[in-house]
């Protein structure tokens, strides 16, 4: 029981995350899809959105959102469409083995339809220009759990670890205007 609750209160995954913000772990804006920018309701910011063209009332989340252990219903990056990319300096270079995607639970959910479905992992070598494929797999919103950890498919040589991962979320459960995306975790082995 003690071993359980340490694990808890360590991390529910006892995994360590080369991704999370606070530790080092960095989104590559240029590879990252633009967040989404939530409608305002107001008459004045309506009219303010169609004479400056943007609206600086109802700004999204940034990205580094999905970096951070806060996953409170709200609290997740929201891009444009069911399809986006987040790229992502790891804090260190590291062998992937696993990565995990977190959503709020359903019973809480207030729009599981903007929740990812279809994702695909991909590595960065060579300075950017050389991309490898590590995994796809779907998020299950019916799942037992709400985060859902997945190994990677291939194997990264040793010899070469990575630093720099991009998350591609292929498809979400409905939702046209926008995808939800609450925590991003990358976890593996810290290279010597």
């Amino acid at each position: 029981m003690e071993k359980a609750l340490a694990k808890h209160s360590a991390d529910i995954l006892g995994l360590p995350d080369y991704a999370l913000y606070s530790g080092g772990g960095r989104v590559i804006h240029s590879l990252t899809s633009t967040s989404y920018n939530v409608p305002s309701k107001s008459i004045f910011a309506r009219l303010v959105t169609k004479l400056v063209g943007l609206d600086a009332l109802g700004l999204g989340n940034p990205p580094t959102t999905a970096l951070n252990p806060d996953i409170h219903l709200g609290q997740c990056w929201p891009f444009p469409g069911d399809q986006g990319n987040l790229t992502i300096s790891l804090s260190r270079d590291i062998i992937p083995s696993n990565f995990s995607i977190e959503h709020v639970p359903r019973s809480i959910a207030i729009d599981v339809k903007s929740a990812p479905k279809r994702i695909e992992l991909l590595s960065y070598k060579n300075k950017l220009y050389e991309q490898q494929y590590l995994a796809s797999y779907e998020y299950d919103i019916d799942g037992m759990h709400h985060i859902q950890t997945f190994p990677t498919q291939v194997q990264v040589n040793v010899s070469r670890p990575i630093r720099i991962v991009q998350l591609r979320v292929l498809s979400n459960y409905g939702q046209e205007a926008y995808t939800c995306l609450y925590r991003f975790r990358v976890h593996g082995t810290a290279a010597e």
